[in-house]
């Protein structure tokens, strides 16, 4: 072998080092030891949430309200297009 051969990786190769897996950190860096900044910590959230029960009523406004803008808009485009084909001849 003259070394440009390529060649499979055992699977005890594909392990992430023991410096990088998750759930682990290392106790310093290159710089020093790891700290985080009070404004840099994530504040945990709750893991149950509130889940809100949508009505009927609310799914059929948010759908209505669109509808009838489209609605009119074809409406109104159908009026304009009558006025300039009368008008036209």
């Amino acid at each position: 072998m003259d070394g440009t051969e390529t060649r499979q990786r055992r699977p005890e190769e594909l392990v992430l080092p023991h410096t990088l897996s998750p759930g682990r950190l290392s106790a310093a860096s290159e710089d020093g030891p790891l700290s985080v900044l009070e404004s840099h910590r994530v504040v945990p959230k709750p893991l149950a949430t509130e889940l809100r029960r949508e009505t009927a009523l609310s799914i059929g406004l948010q759908v209505i309200v669109p509808f009838m803008f489209a609605g009119l808009g074809l409406s109104g485009a159908g009026v304009l297009l009558n006025y300039f084909q009368v008008r036209g001849n």
